[in-house]
């Protein structure tokens, strides 16, 4: 009987695959919060940031670049925790849950 072993590629094909699914959740985070921008702009909703020092109008470009920026660095750990732990979801997870409880406090 002979048997036949194909190389392993499933780490090579894999890894692609997961950064293109990754790639697209951001670009999918960054969509989201710009319709919604968009839509509560529509609405009548005004995006005035006051304080002391002045204000700030919020802008589209403010809100899908400030998108760009956190989904790319949630990217980043996940794929820092990945490499240097076994339980890297959880953590991630985990760590995901704590930031956006963290970043409603101020408000």
């Amino acid at each position: 009987m002979t048997s036949t072993t194909l190389p392993a590629r499933t780490a090579s094909v894999a890894r692609p695959r997961r950064a293109l699914v990754r790639a697209g959740a951001v670009l999918g985070a960054v969509v989201v919060t710009s319709l919604v921008r968009v839509v509560a702009a529509a609405s009548g909703t005004d995006f005035l940031l006051s304080d002391p020092a002045g204000s700030v109008v919020i802008s589209l470009p403010i809100v899908a670049r400030f998108t760009a920026i956190f989904g790319l660095l949630g990217w980043g750990s996940l794929a820092l925790l990945e490499r240097f732990t076994r339980r890297a979801r959880s953590i991630w997870t985990a760590l995901a849950v704590a930031v956006t409880v963290l970043s409603l406090v101020p408000i």
